[in-house]
C-alpha cells in the first residue's frame, strides 16, 4: 500500500460512519447551504455536555456516546483514531480525533487541510459536500465546514486542524436545530 492510500485510508475512516448515515438518510441530493448560526449556550443544557481531557475537548451530545480507539498509519508512522459517537435510526453526532504524523504537518496548513478533505471527501465521491468547503476557525485554528440542509433533514461536518491534532465532527439529523446544537458547542480543553 502506497502513502496517499495509506492517508486516505485513515482519513477516509475518520467519517466512514458519519457518510455511511448521510447516505443511508438520503441527504445527498443537491441540498442547498444553509447559513449556520451559533446557538445560545442555554440552549446546551437540552444536550449532554461530554468532556474528554485526552481529547481536548468537550461538546453537547445529545445523548451519552460511544467511545472508540482503533490503531492506524499515516506513512508508516502509528496513528491511534479516538471517535465519540451518539447515534439513533435517524441521527448520528460524531467526534473523531487523531494526532498526525510530523511528516505529514510538515506542509503548509492550507495543504494539509485539502489533503484531510481530499482524503476524506473524494475517496467517497461526494462532490456536493466539496461543493459547500467553507474556511472556518476554532479558537484561531484552521478548519473547513460542508453544510447541507432540505426537507429531509441536515448535515454538517467540520474538520479542524489544532497543531498536532485533526478533530472531525459529524452531525446528521432531521431536526437542524439539535445539529446546531451540537457543532456550536464544541470547545477546545
Amino acid at each position: 500500500m502506497n502513502m496517499d492510500q495509506r492517508r486516505g485510508r485513515f482519513i477516509g475512516r475518520l467519517i466512514a460512519e458519519g457518510i455511511v448515515a448521510i447516505v443511508g438518510m438520503g441527504l445527498l441530493q443537491a441540498m442547498p447551504v444553509d447559513a449556520y448560526e451559533p446557538v445560545a449556550p442555554w440552549q446546551l443544557a437540552q444536550g449532554t455536555l461530554y468532556s474528554s481531557s485526552a481529547g481536548r475537548f468537550a461538546v453537547a451530545f445529545p445523548s451519552m456516546p460511544e467511545v472508540t480507539a482503533e490503531d492506524d498509519d499515516i506513512e508508516g508512522d502509528p496513528v491511534t483514531i479516538h471517535s465519540f459517537e451518539a447515534f439513533t435510526t435517524t441521527s448520528q453526532y460524531m467526534v473523531a480525533y487523531a494526532d498526525l504524523p510530523a511528516s505529514f504537518l510538515s506542509q503548509e496548513v492550507g495543504v494539509v487541510l485539502d489533503e484531510l478533505r481530499d482524503y476524506s471527501l473524494d475517496d467517497i465521491g461526494i462532490e456536493a459536500l466539496m461543493a459547500s468547503e467553507v474556511d472556518v476557525r476554532l479558537s484561531n485554528n484552521p478548519g473547513r465546514r460542508y453544510r447541507y440542509s432540505d426537507d429531509d433533514g441536515t448535515i454538517d461536518i467540520r474538520l479542524y486542524l489544532v497543531d498536532e491534532r485533526a478533530y472531525l465532527l459529524v452531525a446528521v439529523d432531521h431536526n437542524e436545530t439539535r445539529v446546531d446544537r451540537f457543532v456550536s458547542s464544541f470547545a477546545l480543553r
